[in-house]
C-alpha cells in the first residue's frame, strides 16, 4: 500500500519540478485532488476519528502528516492551505460527519477535488460553512 503512494509522491514531484516557476501556480485539478487525497489518507492513518474538542490534536496530526512533504509541490502548498486556512472549518466539517475522515469527500469539501452536483445543498443541510478557494 505504501509503495503506490510513494510512487505517486515522486511522480507528482518530478512533474512539478519539470515545470517553470510560472506554471507552478497552474496545477491541474487532478494533481491538487490527488495530492489532497494522499495527505488526508496520511492524516487518517494518524487519527482514525475526530471527536470532541481535539482540534489541537488534529492540528498536530496535520503537521505530522505534512512533515514528509516539505519542499514537494503542490503537497507543501496544500498542507499550508489546510493547516493555515482550513484547520477550523475542516475540523468542524469532520465533527458534523461524525468524525470520520474520508479523503475523497473531505477533499471535495476543501475544493481541491471536483464537487458533485448538489454538494452545496449538503453543506447547508449539515450547517457547515463553505471554504475559500485554494490559491
Amino acid at each position: 500500500m505504501l509503495a503506490p503512494r510513494v510512487f505517486l509522491v515522486f511522480a507528482l514531484a518530478a512533474a512539478v519540478l519539470a515545470e517553470s516557476a510560472d506554471e507552478l501556480e497552474q496545477w491541474t485539478q487532478a494533481s491538487k485532488c490527488n495530492c489532497c487525497k494522499v495527505v488526508m489518507t496520511d492524516i487518517k492513518a494518524i487519527l482514525i476519528n475526530i471527536t470532541g474538542k481535539l482540534e489541537p490534536v488534529f492540528h498536530k496530526a496535520i503537521g505530522a502528516a505534512c512533515q514528509r512533504y516539505i519542499k514537494i509541490q503542490p503537497f507543501e502548498k496544500i498542507c499550508e492551505f489546510i493547516s493555515e486556512t482550513l484547520l477550523h472549518p475542516l475540523f468542524e466539517w469532520l465533527l458534523k460527519k461524525e468524525g470520520e475522515i474520508d479523503p475523497e469527500f473531505d477533499c471535495q469539501y476543501m475544493k481541491l477535488c471536483p464537487r458533485p452536483k448538489g454538494f452545496e445543498v449538503f453543506l447547508r443541510m449539515l450547517k457547515v460553512a463553505d471554504v475559500p478557494d485554494f490559491h
